[in-house]
């Protein structure tokens, strides 16, 4: 984010990542706060601050080889009241969370799903909207008990609020160690470049 010009960061983290957070947040001068509500939304809630009413949102466990997409569109192009979504077109949608073209606008569905082809949500997305915060109150906790990102994207989508983008650098979803090796491989042959 550094490497395209943003420079107010918050990193939400849990309680028992503290110390790490901590250490991390010194290191590359950002700003980190304890989320205590749970899923990617309720950390969304508890980082903003009263006066942001646009920004990027990145998940932590996802690696990208190039700098964040789109910024320009999120921060000087879009329409107050929005929510931006970066997607991957793929084969394997299985694997991620949906965004599906339909009626014009877009549906958004939590894995597992049925869909097999169609946008992968990749998890970068920006918000240009001063009652984010309202919105995230107004989600209910899903069946794992978290407020769910996908659901708040949902809502912006039944609204015709939402705008995608594509994707076309490489992305990580970091969730195994063979996923971290693939990872540091790409990111090396990045800097090889």
């Amino acid at each position: 984010m550094k490497q395209v010009g943003i420079t107010d960061i918050v990193i939400g983290i849990n309680e028992r990542d503290y110390e790490l957070g901590q250490r991390f947040g010194e290191r590359h001068n950002v700003v980190v706060k304890v989320s205590t509500t749970r899923g990617t939304a309720g950390c969304l809630k508890d980082c903003l601050s009263e006066d942001c009413n646009r920004g990027i949102v990145l998940f932590g466990d996802t690696i990208y080889t190039s700098p964040i997409p789109y910024c320009d569109a999120i921060f000087n192009t879009a329409p107050e009241g929005t929510a931006i979504i970066g997607v991957k077109r793929t084969a394997d949608l299985a694997h991620f969370m949906a965004v599906v073209p339909h009626n014009g606008g877009y549906i958004t569905r939590i894995k597992p799903h049925t869909f097999r082809e169609g946008f992968a949500y990749i998890g970068t997305l920006g918000f240009y909207d001063s009652t984010i915060g309202e919105r995230i109150n107004h989600l209910r906790p899903s069946k794992r008990g978290e407020l769910e990102i996908t659901e708040l994207i949902g809502v912006y989508a039944q609204e015709n609020a939402l705008m995608i983008t594509q994707y076309t650098g490489e992305f990580v979803d970091c969730n195994t160690l063979e996923s971290v090796d693939k990872a540091v491989t790409l990111l090396n042959a990045r800097k090889e470049q």
